[in-house]
């Protein structure tokens, strides 16, 4: 079945995906003045403050859509698929990317840049290495059983 295949491959792609991101986030913490910590002993100044806290931001923003968008295509994969068993899997799943995107969705609302920095550091590693390497995993192991 086509959309198998197509789900199979798109899971399977996600790590690199994902890495690519991880990458991404620390080039742009790196690139903070302060390091992003702007609440340390000696604070940053109010526009330094504000630069990380935009840098930070705009990258919670890119991070929550490509939750999104990965997450909603999936699901739409999942729900075509229309299996008894894959109900309770879909459901299950479906919670867990509603707890992922909850996630950085809550990052972005932080008043602390530490925090945020964190948060955002957090939930991309969750995805990486719990949610793909567990829920995903479970659903292609499924996928790839002989009907």
């Amino acid at each position: 079945m086509l959309a198998k295949a197509i789900l199979i491959d798109e899971i399977s792609r996600k790590p690199d995906l994902l890495r690519a991101e991880l990458a991404r986030l620390d080039g742009t913490l790196a690139t903070l003045p302060c390091a992003g910590d702007c609440e340390r002993a000696h604070p940053c100044s109010p526009q330094l403050a504000a630069t990380c806290q935009g840098i930070l931001d705009d990258f919670a923003v890119s991070l929550l859509a490509l939750m999104q968008r990965q997450f909603a295509h999936e699901e739409r994969h999942m729900k075509v698929l229309e299996h008894p068993h894959l109900r309770d899997v879909f459901e299950r799943h479906k919670e867990a990317h509603a707890n992922l995107t909850q996630s950085v969705a809550s990052a972005l609302v932080s008043e602390s840049s530490r925090l945020q920095r964190y948060s955002l550091s957090d939930a991309l590693s969750h995805w990486l290495t719990d949610h793909i390497a567990t829920h995903d995993q479970a659903l292609v192991q499924w996928l790839r059983q002989p009907a």
